[in-house]
């Protein structure tokens, strides 16, 4: 197949005759001018005219074409089952005889194109009353064949309603075509014909992107993506099964191996991508033909990686998770263009409200939910509860293991990981390149949860949990630093964090939230209690040893800094707080975060970082920064794109330098949630 590239950015327009209608494009109005004059123009609007039953015929005139051409218009019936024709000719056209290529809206309420001695259509589609109707004719004169496509919305993508039809049988050998004409057969109604545009080069139809079988690659340009971006789109195949390939590609492709990503509506009725040098897909999807579908390409270029999903406008399968760009793109450092194909002999796709946006200040992302804990230089050690990683500041995997738990690290460099495999704990010891050095368990109960880990100048390990019988406290089980257990203590507490041998926890009781600070011999350093109730979602010692909770307000509640009040309403409860508190106990700072819930919170020395969720008509993840003493700081220059248009805040880890580690979950189209890690920059 012949696979010549087409580029539509910068289309030739031709010109439209003055006389009678003039076209209007997207942009701008163009002068008319020209040589053929219309019958009859009825209530002539700014680039429209209509055609009404019982009148001569009305025709346009445009420069006269001898090669491929791309005429669009709109086109509105009166009524259903009218017998209106819209087609191209070549001069004033005074009869249907003279139309090479036709649409009409038939008597039978659906709208067919001419095919030699008849009409029909691909694919059957209804037309409503007073609708405006975006007809496409992309004609090849000197093989005197034609495709249409016709979108009913704005909002909709384009159906293929004919492909490679023959001109009418009076003109299949027509040399040149240079007019559009309308009639409407029969002794009432009418239809208006709005916005004539002809082009020379494959435009896009309004903001779509049309592909038929033997055009070859049709691109359009995009957001340049230079690390990790995510592109969209709104998909319509006019048939299944079909071959179509949709990808990314530094340029507008004119090959497949130009594609770095590739999403294909495939041969067998599914959807896969490329990943290397094959297409597979993770799940089987199937695609329907005229149906909608919602794409989405979530490309990192740090690791020439890249996730395909596909659906519709509520849900949405993921295709490939992690797949590798094709092999003769694995080097490339840039992404620019939106490229499409049909690959095969038959059927036709649309590609409409395409688009890409680029993340700032995003240095690597991975998916699935990610435990992090920070290592020097700004790597880290990873756990996705599968697997152990310990990482570079870019991401680079060092070393790995299988593995799942709970995750610290000693001075050192040695790796901690505490998990529950049945009703046992178990405390397991690596060094730097992830070598086992020894394991411990410990005996408990089942569905026992972890719910904090820490090690000490010493190498000891503190592990708090918490049995399902002891709902309001936690244990702490202590080892040394050869995993020698030694005696631990039990402290109350809904959320805990360990610093060195102390405990600090918070929790409601009666009508208060308390918070302390407890000795390894469960004394009490000091409590403070809190008029109020609320949701306690994190709690965490930053290096000066404060204390900074968060969670979501029940009722007023003053931490010593002035009474913070809940503020739900209708569409959105705005419950969000963080409070700071000196090593000692004192106030330091609290204040709402304006946001729903909170997925996490971490601190340095001088920041804080909070994750949240702000709940509206639908979830949006937020990130928010503020400085030791709880003044917001503003981070403009970080976006992690169209990967947190919609989606919750989870969890939340930050290093010395201010290098972030934000656990998201992506929600898209509306209710998947898709869990990625994001390492953004200080």
């Amino acid at each position: 197949m012949q696979t010549q590239a087409r580029h539509v950015v910068i289309p030739e327009i031709l010109r439209i005759s003055r006389s009678g209608v003039c076209a209007v494009i997207a942009t701008s109005a163009l002068a008319c001018g020209g040589d053929v004059e219309p019958t009859t123009i009825r209530s002539p609007e700014l680039g429209c005219a209509t055609a009404v039953a019982g009148d001569p015929w009305w025709s346009q005139g445009f420069e006269p074409q001898t090669g491929k051409l791309h005429v669009d218009l709109d086109a509105t019936p009166s009524a259903s089952g009218i017998d209106a024709v819209i087609g191209l000719g070549d001069g004033a056209v005074t009869s249907f005889a003279g139309l090479a290529a036709a649409v009409r809206f038939n008597p039978s309420g659906t709208i067919d194109v001419r095919d030699g001695a008849g009409y029909r259509a691909d694919v059957a589609l209804a037309y409503v009353a007073g609708n405006p109707y975006h007809i496409r004719l992309d004609v090849d004169v000197a093989a005197h064949v034609y495709n249409v496509w016709v979108r009913s919305s704005i909002f909709q993508g384009f159906t293929l309603l004919a492909h490679r039809y023959a001109f009418r049988t009076e003109q299949a050998g027509a040399l040149q075509l240079s007019s559009v004409a309308a009639k409407v057969d029969g002794d009432t109604r009418s239809a208006t014909v709005c916005g004539i545009s002809v082009s020379r080069s494959a435009t896009p139809s309004q903001g779509c992107l049309l592909a038929s079988a033997g055009d070859g690659f049709v691109s359009a340009a995009v957001s340049d993506l230079t690390g990790l971006g995510t592109a969209a789109a709104v998909v319509t195949p006019s048939s299944r099964p079909l071959d179509a390939v949709i990808g990314l590609s530094a340029g507008a492709a004119t090959s497949f191996a130009a594609l770095a990503t590739s999403l294909r509506l495939g041969p067998t009725g599914t959807y896969d991508a490329r990943d290397g040098d094959v297409y597979r897909a993770d799940r089987q999807v199937r695609y329907s033909p005229g149906s909608q579908i919602d794409i989405r390409m979530i490309v990192d270029l740090s690791t020439h990686t890249y996730s395909a999903y596909a659906g519709g406008s509520r849900f949405a399968d993921e295709i490939g998770r992690g797949y590798a760009f094709r092999t003769q793109q694995r080097t490339v450092d840039h992404l620019d263009h939106l490229s499409v194909i049909v690959d095969g002999d038959a059927g036709g796709i649309s590609v409409c409200n395409s688009g890409a946006q680029r993340a700032a200040g995003v240095v690597y992302q991975r998916e699935d939910e990610h435990t992090v804990v920070p290592l020097p230089g700004e790597g880290a050690l990873l756990g996705d509860g599968v697997t152990i990683r310990r990482v570079d500041a870019a991401g680079r995997t060092l070393a790995e293991r299988p593995g799942h738990g709970a995750l610290a690290v000693d001075l050192q460099g040695n790796a901690l990981v505490a998990h529950m495999e049945g009703s046992t704990l178990f405390v397991d010891k690596y060094d730097p390149a992830l070598a086992p050095v020894w394991s411990t368990p410990v005996g408990f109960f089942e569905r026992t949860a972890i719910l904090a880990m820490t090690t000490d100048a010493q190498g000891n390990v503190g592990v708090a949990v918490r049995a399902p019988a002891d709902s309001s406290g936690t244990t702490v089980i202590r080892l040394d630093a050869h995993g020698t257990e030694l005696p631990g203590t039990s402290t109350p507490g809904e959320v805990v964090a360990l610093d060195g041998d102390d405990v600090v926890a918070a929790w409601n009781q009666g009508d208060a939230v308390w918070v302390g600070r407890f000795s390894p011999s469960a004394g009490v350093r000091w409590l403070r209690s809190f008029p109020g109730r609320a949701g306690l979602s994190a709690i965490i010692v930053d290096p000066a040893h404060a204390v900074i909770l968060a969670g979501e307000l029940a009722t007023p509640i003053d931490f010593g800094g002035g009474v913070l009040t809940p503020m739900s309403n209708p569409d959105a409860a705005i419950n969000g707080f963080v409070v700071k508190l000196a090593a000692e106990g004192s106030h330091v700072f609290s204040t709402n975060t304006r946001t729903s819930w909170i997925g996490g919170v971490a601190a340095s020395a001088t920041r804080v970082v909070v994750s949240s969720t702000l709940w509206t008509q639908f979830p949006r993840p937020v990130l928010q920064w503020f400085d030791a003493a709880g003044t917001p700081v503003a981070r403009p220059d970080l976006d992690v794109g169209y990967l947190g248009d919609l989606g919750k805040g989870d969890a939340v880890a930050l290093a010395p330098s201010g290098r972030a580690w934000w656990n998201l979950r992506a929600q898209w189209p509306v209710f998947p949630e898709w869990p990625f890690l994001v390492a953004l920059a200080p």
